[in-house]
């Protein structure tokens, strides 16, 4: 990233290939997408070069088959954080013609893929559309529909940031005669987000919360820019970073940490800076196997709860005060709630499952908390929201789970769209507005997503039984049967008579 933000004029794009979007993953993207940011020149908005589109059956081998959400989702997600640009790749097929030249290589083509590429793009070679791209395609019109305010919407924020050290990612080129690098790698590769990492990603992700990413390394850690900081940590960190941490904390910083308490540099040699300044003796390392089956006790604020299964755990000697989950059978604890100077640190050490309770009161310990919420009992909900400098909002809305799941949203606790339910279709996701200004009308909020605007009206696409809108205008409705329209105190609520799907449309008229 040094590369491209040393000099103005750079245009800095994401590159991915991450397959059907689901739970699991979709935390990745939103994580590659905060990480970005967090490196990125005040010059570069977030943007993706090679985004991938498409069936994935790259090799024609009938080994892969994405679903039409695949693009869509992470479409969706991408624009909820800012990208202003995407290139879908590929996004048709084409002919590799021969070269007027022999080269020996096989084919003399200008490519390796052989006669045709893109074989699976949503368009392919010989022009013919594949399943993909209807999906993909009615999005596009809707955000092309939306174009003007959706790129400037900037992503509304939870006060939280998640640590991005770039150190703990070069790990691509590991010298093999050196077996400390090695090591150092490997234990960089389990903690950078993936093993406890990866849970707690995934966990911010299910709760809900809209968080960007701060680089601890190169940049300044401000407690008032990032009064909170989530870190996936690993047992190496170089000693500037962990001094820059303690810093932050005495200041009145708080912070999660997940993974490691670091104990050597990024040279290996000792260093534990962190670690003294939480003042923790640190006893060993536990790890599961067919044997062992690592369990760990809440105690403290975390307790009661069931005992959970760890796959690894760093332990130390229990705190008097401030201890959470202590090991089994031992004497030794894995979990703590610590005040450093004006800050606070909650440190979990262990590779526990994601329990979201957990993840949740000590994110509000911490004094984070989702802004946006919704009150349907499962998870796999992503939840965020944009807003333009003019006022108008957009809540992104999917559902990654196969069921559909009737929602109701709030906004820091307050109900949206009057309390009324918003139907999240089954592997289907909505952008909706909230006081978007269309010239001499302004859609105060609607349930349904706008895919068409014109002078005298606009089409929104329904996914619920009586999807409704909210109308601040000066102009009359068109009455039609295929709606309700009821003119209120300031206002024009016009609530449909079709039930959606996901895609039904509905056109409202306006004079």
């Amino acid at each position: 990233y040094e590369s491209y933000t040393q000099a103005p004029g750079y245009l800095a794009g994401s590159d991915h290939y991450l397959g059907d979007l689901t739970g699991v993953n979709a935390p990745d993207l939103y994580l590659m997408n905060a990480f970005m940011e967090a490196v990125n020149g005040p010059d570069q908005p977030l943007t993706s070069v090679e985004f991938e589109a498409g069936e994935g059956d790259y090799g024609s081998s009938m080994s892969a088959r994405l679903d039409p959400a695949a693009a869509d989702f992470k479409l969706r997600i991408s624009v909820a954080q800012g990208n202003r640009l995407i290139n879908y790749y590929l996004f048709t097929g084409g002919v590799n013609y021969r070269l007027d030249r022999t080269t020996g290589d096989g084919n003399d083509r200008i490519s390796f893929t052989g006669e045709r590429h893109g074989v699976n793009a949503p368009i392919s070679p010989e022009g013919e559309e594949n399943y993909t791209l209807p999906r993909l395609a009615r999005t596009n019109r809707m955000l092309g529909a939306l174009g003007e305010a959706a790129a400037t919407a900037t992503e509304e924020r939870d006060g939280i940031a998640v640590g991005f050290i770039p150190d703990y990612w070069m790990t691509e080129s590991v010298y093999p005669g050196n077996e400390a690098m090695g090591e150092i790698a490997e234990n960089l590769k389990r903690h950078r987000f993936g093993g406890p990492g990866g849970v707690m990603a995934r966990a911010m992700l299910h709760l809900t919360f809209r968080y960007t990413a701060v680089n601890i390394q190169d940049g300044p850690l401000d407690v008032a820019v990032t009064p909170v900081l989530a870190l996936a940590s690993a047992r190496y960190m170089d000693g500037t970073v962990q001094r820059k941490l303690v810093d932050w904390l005495q200041a009145g910083g708080h912070l999660f940490l997940h993974g490691e308490v670091p104990m050597f540099d990024m040279t290996g040699e000792s260093c534990t800076i962190l670690m003294d300044a939480l003042d923790l003796r640190h006893v060993g390392e536990r790890w599961a196997d067919h044997r062992y089956f690592l369990s760990v006790n809440a105690d403290g604020w975390a307790a009661p709860r069931p005992e959970l299964r760890a796959g690894f755990a760093q332990t130390f000697q229990p705190l008097a005060e401030g201890t959470l989950f202590r090991v089994y059978g031992t004497d030794e604890a894995c979990a703590f709630d610590i005040p450093v100077g004006d800050g606070r640190a909650i440190m979990v050490s262990a590779e526990i499952p994601a329990d979201l309770d957990f993840f949740r009161t000590a994110f509000a310990r911490l004094g984070a908390e989702p802004g946006l919420t919704h009150d349907h009992p499962l998870n796999g909900i992503f939840l965020s929201s944009a807003a333009t400098p003019e006022g108008a909002r957009f809540v992104h809305a999917l559902n990654l789970d196969g069921v559909d799941k009737p929602v109701r949203l709030f906004d820091r606790g307050e109900p949206l769209f009057e309390g009324r339910p918003i139907m999240l279709r089954r592997r289907d996701g909505v952008m909706l507005p909230i006081d978007l200004d269309l010239g001499d009308v302004r859609v105060a909020w609607s349930t349904a997503e706008i895919v068409e605007v014109g002078t005298d009206g606009i089409t929104v696409r329904l996914t619920g039984d009586h999807d409704a809108l909210s109308l601040v205008m000066k102009r009359t409705v068109v009455a039609s049967s295929d709606h309700e329209a009821i003119l209120r105190e300031g206002n024009v609520l016009v609530t449909s008579r079709i039930r959606g799907a996901g895609d039904e449309l509905l056109r409202i008229d306006w004079v």
